[in-house]
């Protein structure tokens, strides 16, 4: 495959929402990966790091606030990494949320995101 060298007229915006454990080593793999290719291919990817997790929950009292969920809704695709979903792994008195993968791909108002969006979710294997 022959690098194109012209760049794309409008950039390719993607969120990317680390999540907990190994998530910030799994997506910084990723992105090592993309930053490289975006430099060959010359593909205008534009990154937007989304606070997620047990960092958000932390922060904002909720693992996925809603300022997350308009991102990935704004952006041409997303980068998700996993989530912890061990009620133990939680602060006590923590309220229980949905996955985030599945909040991405449904709206609190059940309308899943447009179709032709990218997501992109990494799960360690067991």
């Amino acid at each position: 495959m022959t690098p194109d060298p012209t760049p794309q007229s409008a950039p390719v915006r993607i969120a990317v929402m680390e999540g907990d454990g190994i998530g910030p080593e799994i997506t910084a793999a990723t992105m090592a990966v993309l930053r490289t290719v975006d430099g060959i291919f010359r593909l205008g990817l534009c990154f937007t790091p989304e606070s997620i997790g047990l960092a958000a929950l932390r922060a904002q009292g909720t693992t996925f606030p809603p300022m997350a969920l308009e991102a990935a809704k704004a952006a041409d695709g997303v980068i998700l990494g996993p989530e912890l979903a061990y009620p133990f792994m939680y602060p006590p008195n923590a309220p229980m949320m949905m996955p985030i993968n599945a909040t991405i791909r449904r709206s609190p108002s059940s309308a899943p995101l447009p179709i032709g969006r990218i997501v992109f979710m990494f799960s360690p294997c067991m």
